[in-house]
């Protein structure tokens, strides 16, 4: 996989690193991949321990594999009528975890995931919406989510 490109201040915030070159998958794997691009003004931080990897499989093995991640809400709604809008919001608030959540979310400042968009789809479309949801910004991203 090529990673020239990649932008370490994508990298969650706590999200472990790898840094074992002889384990059979760390080409791979996003962990080992993010470890490769630590700034060199970053000096500690969570790391995965060559131990994990047994019989040469890591029990955090993720692939390392890009995602179109989305926020923004301003048009998710429309395609719902309108005594819908408030039940679907409250409940894609609880889905999300709570208000201010979804608020990061809305602003950008955290990114859905592809399971996270797929199970707001199925939730609409089960209130009536058809076709796909419609988020304001989209963007191409490693996928560090679960």
């Amino acid at each position: 996989m090529e990673t020239n490109n990649f932008d370490f201040s994508k990298v969650p915030s706590g999200y472990p690193l790898c840094f074992h070159q002889q384990c059979p998958m760390s080409r791979q794997c996003i962990h080992f991949v993010a470890g490769q691009h630590v700034p060199p003004d970053i000096t500690a931080g969570y790391a995965i321990y060559p131990s994990a990897c047994l019989n040469g499989k890591c029990k955090f093995y993720r692939e390392a594999r890009e995602a179109r991640l989305a926020w923004g809400f301003k048009h998710v709604y429309d395609k719902l009528p309108r005594h819908l809008r408030s039940m679907a919001r409250k409940d894609i608030t609880g889905y999300l975890g709570s208000v201010g959540t979804y608020y990061r979310y809305q602003s950008g400042e955290r990114k859905l995931m592809p399971h996270q968009q797929e199970a707001i789809k199925a939730y609409m479309n089960k209130l009536g919406a058809e076709g796909d949801v419609d988020y304001e910004h989209y963007e191409l991203s490693y996928d560090f989510g679960h």
